[in-house]
Parts: C-alpha cells; sequence; structure tokens
C-alpha cells in the first residue's frame, strides 16, 4: 500500500468511526501492515485481539504469512518445490483455518 493511500485511510477514519464498539482479531499484528492495522482498529475505537481470540468478534483482519527466503532477494524462478509448497500451506492453510475459527467464534 503507497503512503497515500494510507494517508486516504487514515483520513477516511478520522471522520467516521466506523469501528465504534467492534471487537477485531488481527492476526500477524505484531509488525509491519498487522501492527498499522491494528493501531488504525483502536485509533477509531475498536477493541483488537492479536494472539487471543474473544468470545465474540466482528472483523478478521487475516494478515499472517511468509514471503519465502525474501531475504536472499530470491526470485520466484529460483523458489524450489518445498520451499513454494511451504509458502503456500502457510498462507493458504494459515488464512482459511483463520477464516474457519473466526467463523465459529462470531467473527
Amino acid at each position: 500500500m503507497g503512503n497515500r493511500t494510507a494517508i486516504a485511510i487514515d483520513v477516511c477514519f478520522k471522520f467516521v468511526k466506523l469501528l465504534e464498539g467492534k471487537v477485531a482479531i488481527v492476526t500477524g499484528g505484531a509488525r509491519g501492515i498487522g501492527e498499522a492495522t491494528v493501531r488504525l482498529f483502536v485509533k477509531n475505537g475498536a477493541k483488537v485481539a492479536i494472539a487471543d481470540i474473544e468470545d465474540t468478534s466482528d472483523i478478521l483482519f487475516n494478515n499472517a504469512g511468509v514471503l519465502g527466503n525474501q531475504s536472499k532477494n530470491k526470485s520466484i524462478t529460483n523458489f524450489d518445490a518445498r520451499e513454494f509448497d511451504h509458502i503456500m500451506r502457510v498462507n493458504t492453510r494459515g488464512a482459511a483455518l483463520g477464516m474457519k475459527h473466526a467463523a465459529i467464534h462470531g467473527a
């Protein structure tokens, strides 16, 4: 997300507290996009669960995931099947399980 988009979202939320009284679950909320999302949700009235699931929730921001071996600037052309499978397993299965459990608990 570009800086202009982030500013536009922030300005929008300043005028309308859409999240007042809502409970949000943010996966991957310790840093990066997840952390910024947690801060924005809290700033705009939401109660946010980062690691623990509340009895009920209204929002699931399913953000946790892995990039693979990006620290070595690996291109997709250099991923081996094992690394690709790991990335897909964490990112797709993790997201699906997050949705499953959020649905069970009311998100």
